[in-house]
Protein backbone atom coordinates (compact mmCIF):
# COMPACT_ATOMS: atom_id res chain seq x y z
CA UNK A 1 0.00 0.00 0.00
CA UNK A 2 1.48 3.36 -1.02
CA UNK A 3 1.47 6.48 1.10
CA UNK A 4 -1.69 7.93 -0.41
CA UNK A 5 -3.70 4.73 0.00
CA UNK A 6 -2.59 4.23 3.62
CA UNK A 7 -3.54 7.80 4.52
CA UNK A 8 -6.97 7.54 2.88
CA UNK A 9 -7.55 4.21 4.65
CA UNK A 10 -6.62 5.76 7.97
CA UNK A 11 -8.94 8.76 7.42
CA UNK A 12 -11.85 6.49 6.47
CA UNK A 13 -11.35 4.58 9.70
CA UNK A 14 -11.72 7.66 11.89
CA UNK A 15 -14.88 7.80 14.05
CA UNK A 16 -17.56 10.30 13.06
CA UNK A 17 -17.67 11.77 16.57
CA UNK A 18 -15.69 15.03 16.94
CA UNK A 19 -15.31 14.97 20.70
CA UNK A 20 -12.13 16.52 22.01
CA UNK A 21 -9.12 14.28 22.38
CA UNK A 22 -7.47 16.64 24.86
CA UNK A 23 -6.59 14.81 28.09
CA UNK A 24 -8.03 15.99 31.38
CA UNK A 25 -5.98 18.10 33.71
CA UNK A 26 -2.60 18.57 31.99
CA UNK A 27 -0.43 21.57 32.78
CA UNK A 28 -0.63 24.71 30.69
CA UNK A 29 2.79 24.05 29.22
CA UNK A 30 1.73 20.54 28.18
CA UNK A 31 -1.40 21.91 26.44
CA UNK A 32 0.61 24.48 24.52
CA UNK A 33 3.05 21.80 23.42
CA UNK A 34 0.26 19.51 22.21
CA UNK A 35 -1.60 22.28 20.42
CA UNK A 36 1.57 23.17 18.56
CA UNK A 37 1.75 19.56 17.35
CA UNK A 38 -1.74 19.62 15.73
CA UNK A 39 -1.55 19.65 11.96
CA UNK A 40 -3.76 21.54 9.53
CA UNK A 41 -5.66 19.34 7.04
CA UNK A 42 -4.01 18.90 3.66
CA UNK A 43 -4.99 21.34 0.92
CA UNK A 44 -5.83 18.60 -1.58
CA UNK A 45 -5.90 14.83 -2.13
CA UNK A 46 -5.30 15.12 -5.86
CA UNK A 47 -2.39 13.25 -7.41
CA UNK A 48 0.89 15.07 -6.90
CA UNK A 49 0.12 16.04 -3.30
CA UNK A 50 1.41 12.87 -1.67
CA UNK A 51 4.65 14.60 -0.63
CA UNK A 52 2.71 17.32 1.12
CA UNK A 53 0.69 14.75 3.05
CA UNK A 54 3.79 12.78 4.02
CA UNK A 55 5.45 15.87 5.41
CA UNK A 56 2.68 16.97 7.78
CA UNK A 57 3.51 16.91 11.51
CA UNK A 58 0.63 14.46 12.20
CA UNK A 59 1.99 12.02 9.63
CA UNK A 60 5.49 12.29 11.11
CA UNK A 61 4.13 11.70 14.62
CA UNK A 62 2.27 8.58 13.51
CA UNK A 63 5.30 7.17 11.79
CA UNK A 64 7.52 7.96 14.78
CA UNK A 65 5.28 6.21 17.32
CA UNK A 66 5.25 2.74 15.83
CA UNK A 67 7.63 1.47 18.48
CA UNK A 68 5.44 2.69 21.33
CA UNK A 69 7.82 5.45 22.36
CA UNK A 70 6.56 8.59 24.02
CA UNK A 71 5.74 11.27 21.47
CA UNK A 72 7.39 13.88 23.70
CA UNK A 73 10.75 12.10 23.87
CA UNK A 74 13.76 14.07 22.70
CA UNK A 75 14.09 13.73 18.91
CA UNK A 76 17.06 11.66 17.77
CA UNK A 77 19.17 12.58 14.78
CA UNK A 78 18.92 10.26 11.77
CA UNK A 79 22.17 8.47 11.06
CA UNK A 80 23.94 10.16 8.19
CA UNK A 81 22.16 13.45 8.82
CA UNK A 82 24.24 14.83 11.70
CA UNK A 83 24.48 18.65 11.52
CA UNK A 84 27.87 20.26 11.05
CA UNK A 85 29.20 22.85 13.48
CA UNK A 86 28.28 25.57 11.02
CA UNK A 87 24.65 24.46 11.32
CA UNK A 88 24.76 24.16 15.12
CA UNK A 89 23.17 27.51 15.79
CA UNK A 90 20.01 26.65 13.87
CA UNK A 91 19.85 23.17 15.40
CA UNK A 92 20.09 24.54 18.93
CA UNK A 93 17.50 27.20 18.20
CA UNK A 94 15.00 24.69 16.80
CA UNK A 95 15.24 22.55 19.93
CA UNK A 96 15.52 25.30 22.52
CA UNK A 97 12.05 24.63 23.88
CA UNK A 98 12.57 20.87 24.42
CA UNK A 99 14.32 19.04 27.19
CA UNK A 100 17.42 16.97 26.60
CA UNK A 101 19.26 16.74 23.32
CA UNK A 102 21.52 19.58 22.33
CA UNK A 103 19.43 22.13 24.29
CA UNK A 104 21.00 21.32 27.68
CA UNK A 105 23.69 23.77 28.88
CA UNK A 106 26.15 20.90 29.34
CA UNK A 107 25.83 19.81 25.71
CA UNK A 108 25.92 23.37 24.41
CA UNK A 109 29.15 23.95 26.31
CA UNK A 110 30.55 20.74 24.86
CA UNK A 111 29.64 21.92 21.37
CA UNK A 112 31.43 25.24 21.92
CA UNK A 113 34.48 23.47 23.30
CA UNK A 114 34.54 21.06 20.36
CA UNK A 115 34.39 24.05 18.02
CA UNK A 116 37.35 25.55 19.94
CA UNK A 117 35.42 28.74 20.61
CA UNK A 118 35.06 28.59 24.40
CA UNK A 119 36.94 26.86 27.20
CA UNK A 120 36.11 26.76 30.91
CA UNK A 121 38.90 26.68 33.51
CA UNK A 122 39.08 26.98 37.28
CA UNK A 123 40.22 30.36 38.58
CA UNK A 124 43.15 29.99 40.97
CA UNK A 125 44.42 33.46 41.80
CA UNK A 126 47.92 32.07 42.45
CA UNK A 127 48.15 30.28 39.09
CA UNK A 128 46.33 32.67 36.77
CA UNK A 129 48.28 33.50 33.58
CA UNK A 130 50.52 36.55 33.89
CA UNK A 131 48.57 38.98 31.73
CA UNK A 132 48.60 42.76 31.95
CA UNK A 133 47.49 44.00 35.36
CA UNK A 134 46.03 40.73 36.58
CA UNK A 135 48.23 40.35 39.66
CA UNK A 136 47.18 43.66 41.18
CA UNK A 137 43.47 43.08 40.63
CA UNK A 138 43.52 39.50 41.92
CA UNK A 139 45.48 40.52 45.02
CA UNK A 140 42.92 43.24 45.73
CA UNK A 141 39.99 40.84 45.28
CA UNK A 142 41.57 38.32 47.66
CA UNK A 143 42.02 41.06 50.23
CA UNK A 144 38.38 41.99 49.77
CA UNK A 145 37.31 38.35 50.19
CA UNK A 146 39.00 38.38 53.59
CA UNK A 147 37.29 41.65 54.50
CA UNK A 148 40.56 43.48 54.96
CA UNK A 149 40.65 47.29 54.66
CA UNK A 150 37.30 47.57 52.92
CA UNK A 151 35.60 50.27 55.03
CA UNK A 152 36.65 53.82 55.93
CA UNK A 153 37.81 54.46 59.47
CA UNK A 154 34.94 56.86 60.24
CA UNK A 155 32.44 53.97 60.10
CA UNK A 156 34.19 52.03 62.88
CA UNK A 157 32.55 53.62 65.92
CA UNK A 158 29.06 53.31 64.44
CA UNK A 159 29.46 49.66 63.53
CA UNK A 160 31.06 48.82 66.89
CA UNK A 161 27.99 50.19 68.67
CA UNK A 162 25.56 48.29 66.45
CA UNK A 163 27.39 44.97 66.79
CA UNK A 164 27.78 45.21 70.56
CA UNK A 165 29.21 41.72 71.11
CA UNK A 166 32.98 41.65 71.56
CA UNK A 167 33.15 38.21 70.01
CA UNK A 168 31.42 39.40 66.81
CA UNK A 169 33.43 42.63 66.82
CA UNK A 170 36.60 40.54 66.49
CA UNK A 171 35.47 39.63 62.96
CA UNK A 172 35.73 43.28 62.01
CA UNK A 173 39.19 44.01 63.41
CA UNK A 174 40.91 44.20 59.99
CA UNK A 175 37.91 45.67 58.17
CA UNK A 176 38.63 49.36 58.68
CA UNK A 177 41.22 51.39 56.81
CA UNK A 178 43.69 53.79 58.34
CA UNK A 179 42.28 57.29 58.93
CA UNK A 180 44.54 58.88 56.30
CA UNK A 181 43.33 56.69 53.41
CA UNK A 182 41.10 58.51 50.92
CA UNK A 183 38.33 56.54 49.21
CA UNK A 184 38.41 57.27 45.47
CA UNK A 185 36.60 54.22 44.09
CA UNK A 186 33.47 54.66 41.92
CA UNK A 187 30.16 54.84 43.76
CA UNK A 188 29.81 55.03 47.52
CA UNK A 189 29.55 52.80 50.59
CA UNK A 190 25.95 52.51 51.86
CA UNK A 191 25.19 52.91 55.56
CA UNK A 192 24.94 49.91 57.86
CA UNK A 193 21.15 50.38 58.00
CA UNK A 194 20.87 50.36 54.19
CA UNK A 195 22.95 47.21 53.94
CA UNK A 196 20.91 45.56 56.68
CA UNK A 197 17.76 46.28 54.66
CA UNK A 198 19.22 44.46 51.64
CA UNK A 199 20.13 41.49 53.83
CA UNK A 200 16.54 41.24 55.07
CA UNK A 201 15.26 41.17 51.50
CA UNK A 202 17.83 38.49 50.61
CA UNK A 203 16.71 36.32 53.52
CA UNK A 204 13.08 36.75 52.48
CA UNK A 205 13.92 35.68 48.91
CA UNK A 206 15.70 32.61 50.23
CA UNK A 207 13.00 31.59 52.71
CA UNK A 208 10.14 32.04 50.22
CA UNK A 209 12.10 30.39 47.37
CA UNK A 210 11.77 33.41 45.10
CA UNK A 211 12.47 33.23 41.39
CA UNK A 212 15.50 34.82 39.77
CA UNK A 213 13.58 37.98 38.80
CA UNK A 214 12.73 38.67 42.44
CA UNK A 215 16.33 38.18 43.53
CA UNK A 216 17.44 40.59 40.78
CA UNK A 217 14.96 43.30 41.69
CA UNK A 218 14.92 43.06 45.49
CA UNK A 219 18.53 42.13 46.19
CA UNK A 220 21.10 42.33 43.40
CA UNK A 221 20.03 45.49 41.59
CA UNK A 222 18.89 47.06 44.87
CA UNK A 223 22.41 46.62 46.30
CA UNK A 224 23.98 48.08 43.16
CA UNK A 225 21.66 51.09 43.27
CA UNK A 226 22.73 51.74 46.88
CA UNK A 227 26.31 51.80 45.63
CA UNK A 228 25.90 53.90 42.49
CA UNK A 229 22.94 56.13 43.39
CA UNK A 230 20.27 57.65 41.18
CA UNK A 231 19.79 57.74 37.42
CA UNK A 232 21.71 61.01 37.12
CA UNK A 233 25.00 59.36 38.12
CA UNK A 234 27.62 58.93 35.38
CA UNK A 235 28.39 55.32 36.37
CA UNK A 236 25.37 53.20 37.19
CA UNK A 237 23.73 49.79 36.95
CA UNK A 238 20.77 48.57 34.91
CA UNK A 239 18.84 45.39 34.28
CA UNK A 240 19.60 44.10 30.78
CA UNK A 241 17.89 40.73 30.66
CA UNK A 242 16.93 41.25 27.00
CA UNK A 243 20.35 42.47 25.82
CA UNK A 244 21.43 39.82 23.33
CA UNK A 245 25.01 39.36 22.11
CA UNK A 246 25.35 40.62 18.56
CA UNK A 247 24.67 37.97 15.95
CA UNK A 248 27.65 39.30 13.96
CA UNK A 249 30.15 38.36 16.67
CA UNK A 250 28.71 35.57 18.82
CA UNK A 251 30.18 32.07 18.42
CA UNK A 252 28.79 30.18 15.44
CA UNK A 253 28.08 27.11 17.57
CA UNK A 254 25.78 28.90 20.03
CA UNK A 255 22.42 30.49 20.47
CA UNK A 256 22.23 34.01 21.88
CA UNK A 257 22.96 33.98 25.61
CA UNK A 258 21.90 36.86 27.82
CA UNK A 259 23.23 38.31 31.04
CA UNK A 260 21.09 39.99 33.70
CA UNK A 261 22.70 43.22 34.94
CA UNK A 262 25.44 45.51 33.70
CA UNK A 263 27.37 48.48 35.02
CA UNK A 264 27.77 51.19 32.41
CA UNK A 265 29.16 54.68 31.96
CA UNK A 266 27.10 57.53 30.59
CA UNK A 267 29.20 59.84 28.39
CA UNK A 268 26.42 62.18 27.26
CA UNK A 269 28.03 65.06 29.13
CA UNK A 270 31.27 64.72 27.10
CA UNK A 271 30.57 66.13 23.63
CA UNK A 272 33.99 65.20 22.28
CA UNK A 273 33.62 61.58 23.35
CA UNK A 274 30.06 61.39 22.06
CA UNK A 275 31.30 62.63 18.66
CA UNK A 276 33.85 59.79 18.59
CA UNK A 277 31.19 57.23 19.51
CA UNK A 278 28.79 58.53 16.85
CA UNK A 279 31.54 58.49 14.24
CA UNK A 280 32.38 54.88 15.13
CA UNK A 281 28.73 53.82 14.85
CA UNK A 282 28.33 55.59 11.51
CA UNK A 283 31.58 54.25 10.04
CA UNK A 284 31.03 50.64 11.07
CA UNK A 285 27.30 49.98 11.01
CA UNK A 286 27.63 46.24 11.50
CA UNK A 287 26.38 46.55 15.06
CA UNK A 288 25.39 50.24 15.29
CA UNK A 289 26.59 50.14 18.89
CA UNK A 290 29.63 50.96 20.96
CA UNK A 291 29.29 47.52 22.59
CA UNK A 292 28.89 43.91 21.47
CA UNK A 293 25.11 44.10 21.85
CA UNK A 294 22.54 46.19 19.98
CA UNK A 295 20.44 46.60 23.14
CA UNK A 296 19.19 50.17 22.71
CA UNK A 297 20.10 51.59 26.17
CA UNK A 298 23.70 50.44 25.61
CA UNK A 299 24.24 51.65 22.04
CA UNK A 300 26.07 54.80 23.19
CA UNK A 301 26.91 53.87 26.80
CA UNK A 302 30.19 51.99 27.31
CA UNK A 303 29.60 48.71 29.13
CA UNK A 304 32.02 48.46 32.05
CA UNK A 305 31.06 45.28 33.91
CA UNK A 306 28.78 42.35 33.10
CA UNK A 307 26.87 40.45 35.80
CA UNK A 308 25.14 37.08 35.40
CA UNK A 309 22.72 36.14 38.18
CA UNK A 310 21.04 32.92 39.26
CA UNK A 311 18.83 31.99 42.18
CA UNK A 312 20.39 29.65 44.80
CA UNK A 313 21.09 26.03 43.91
CA UNK A 314 20.90 26.64 40.15
CA UNK A 315 23.19 24.43 38.09
CA UNK A 316 26.54 26.01 37.33
CA UNK A 317 26.60 25.01 33.65
CA UNK A 318 23.87 27.46 32.67
CA UNK A 319 25.71 30.44 34.18
CA UNK A 320 28.95 29.29 32.53
CA UNK A 321 27.22 29.06 29.17
CA UNK A 322 25.53 32.44 29.40
CA UNK A 323 28.47 34.53 30.54
CA UNK A 324 30.90 32.44 28.48
CA UNK A 325 29.05 33.16 25.22
CA UNK A 326 28.66 36.80 26.28
CA UNK A 327 32.42 37.25 26.76
CA UNK A 328 33.28 35.27 23.64
CA UNK A 329 31.09 37.72 21.71
CA UNK A 330 32.78 40.68 23.40
CA UNK A 331 36.29 39.51 22.51
CA UNK A 332 35.21 38.86 18.92
CA UNK A 333 33.74 42.36 18.74
CA UNK A 334 36.91 43.92 20.16
CA UNK A 335 39.08 42.02 17.68
CA UNK A 336 36.92 43.22 14.80
CA UNK A 337 36.80 46.83 16.03
CA UNK A 338 40.55 47.06 16.58
CA UNK A 339 41.15 45.45 13.20
CA UNK A 340 38.88 47.96 11.44
CA UNK A 341 40.78 50.85 12.99
CA UNK A 342 44.16 49.35 12.06
CA UNK A 343 42.97 48.71 8.48
CA UNK A 344 42.07 52.38 8.18
CA UNK A 345 45.57 53.33 9.25
CA UNK A 346 47.12 50.69 6.96
CA UNK A 347 45.52 52.32 3.93
CA UNK A 348 47.74 55.31 4.63
CA UNK A 349 50.85 53.13 4.81
CA UNK A 350 51.69 51.33 1.58
CA UNK A 351 54.06 48.86 3.28
CA UNK A 352 51.43 47.60 5.77
CA UNK A 353 50.12 44.16 4.79
CA UNK A 354 47.05 42.25 5.93
CA UNK A 355 49.29 39.94 7.93
CA UNK A 356 50.80 42.94 9.67
CA UNK A 357 47.34 44.20 10.57
CA UNK A 358 46.36 40.83 12.05
CA UNK A 359 49.57 40.66 14.08
CA UNK A 360 49.06 44.19 15.36
CA UNK A 361 45.43 43.42 16.26
CA UNK A 362 46.39 40.47 18.45
CA UNK A 363 49.20 42.46 20.03
CA UNK A 364 46.73 45.19 20.88
CA UNK A 365 44.30 42.72 22.48
CA UNK A 366 47.13 41.23 24.54
CA UNK A 367 47.69 44.65 26.12
CA UNK A 368 44.16 44.49 27.49
CA UNK A 369 44.91 40.99 28.77
CA UNK A 370 41.65 40.03 30.43
CA UNK A 371 38.11 41.18 31.15
CA UNK A 372 36.54 40.56 34.58
CA UNK A 373 32.90 39.91 35.35
CA UNK A 374 30.61 38.78 38.15
CA UNK A 375 28.38 35.75 38.66
CA UNK A 376 25.84 35.91 41.51
CA UNK A 377 24.00 32.87 42.85
CA UNK A 378 21.40 34.03 45.33
CA UNK A 379 23.43 35.40 48.24
CA UNK A 380 26.89 34.61 46.86
CA UNK A 381 29.03 36.91 44.68
CA UNK A 382 31.86 35.50 42.54
CA UNK A 383 34.58 36.95 40.34
CA UNK A 384 35.10 35.47 36.87
CA UNK A 385 37.72 36.42 34.30
CA UNK A 386 37.88 35.96 30.54
CA UNK A 387 40.95 35.84 28.31
CA UNK A 388 41.47 35.51 24.57
CA UNK A 389 44.34 33.79 22.75
CA UNK A 390 43.48 34.86 19.21
CA UNK A 391 41.34 31.79 18.53
CA UNK A 392 39.18 31.02 21.54
CA UNK A 393 37.87 32.64 24.71
CA UNK A 394 38.66 31.09 28.07
CA UNK A 395 36.33 31.67 31.02
CA UNK A 396 38.11 31.42 34.37
CA UNK A 397 35.73 30.84 37.24
CA UNK A 398 35.20 31.42 40.09
CA UNK A 399 36.54 33.38 43.11
CA UNK A 400 34.14 34.14 45.95
CA UNK A 401 34.33 37.70 47.27
CA UNK A 402 31.06 38.53 49.06
CA UNK A 403 27.68 37.40 50.38
CA UNK A 404 24.38 38.91 51.48
CA UNK A 405 23.98 36.40 54.32
CA UNK A 406 25.64 38.89 56.71
CA UNK A 407 26.45 42.59 56.94
CA UNK A 408 30.20 41.90 56.87
CA UNK A 409 29.84 39.74 53.75
CA UNK A 410 27.63 42.36 52.08
CA UNK A 411 30.26 45.05 52.64
CA UNK A 412 32.79 42.68 51.04
CA UNK A 413 30.50 42.34 48.01
CA UNK A 414 30.20 46.13 47.79
CA UNK A 415 33.98 46.54 47.95
CA UNK A 416 34.42 43.98 45.16
CA UNK A 417 31.84 45.66 42.94
CA UNK A 418 33.52 49.04 43.36
CA UNK A 419 37.02 47.63 42.76
CA UNK A 420 36.01 45.86 39.54
CA UNK A 421 34.20 48.97 38.32
CA UNK A 422 37.34 51.01 39.04
CA UNK A 423 39.39 48.57 36.92
CA UNK A 424 36.96 49.00 34.03
CA UNK A 425 37.04 52.78 34.38
CA UNK A 426 40.83 53.04 34.68
CA UNK A 427 42.01 50.18 32.44
CA UNK A 428 39.34 48.87 30.05
CA UNK A 429 37.76 52.11 28.91
CA UNK A 430 41.04 54.04 28.31
CA UNK A 431 42.28 51.05 26.27
CA UNK A 432 39.02 51.01 24.30
CA UNK A 433 39.13 54.74 23.61
CA UNK A 434 42.77 54.68 22.51
CA UNK A 435 42.63 51.60 20.28
CA UNK A 436 39.11 51.81 18.85
CA UNK A 437 37.83 55.38 19.01
CA UNK A 438 40.95 57.52 18.50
Amino acid sequence: MNNKESIISWIQGLPESTTSCRPTGPTKRKLVHEEQQLASPPASLEPGHEDNMASTPKRRRLEGSDNGSDLDDTPRAVVGDVPSLSDASSVISSRSGRSGGISSPTKKLALLQRARELEIKALDIYCFPKVAGSDDLLASMEQIRRGSNILPYHMKSTIDKIIGSEALAMLWTTTFQSPEIVDNLPGCIPSFEEVDGIIKWAKLCQETECEEAAWNHDVHLALLRKVFGGAEQKINAMLCTTARPSRFFKPAASTGQLIDICIYSSVAHDEGLMDKIDQFRESFQTNNSINHTDYNPLRTRPLLLSIETKKPDTGNNKAQLQIGVWYSTQWSFLRWAVGQRLKERARLEADETETDVETDTLACLSKLGFIPGIVVRGHEWYLVLSTYDGKKTTLWEQHHFGTTTSSHGAFCAIAGIRKLTAWAKECYWPWFEKNILD
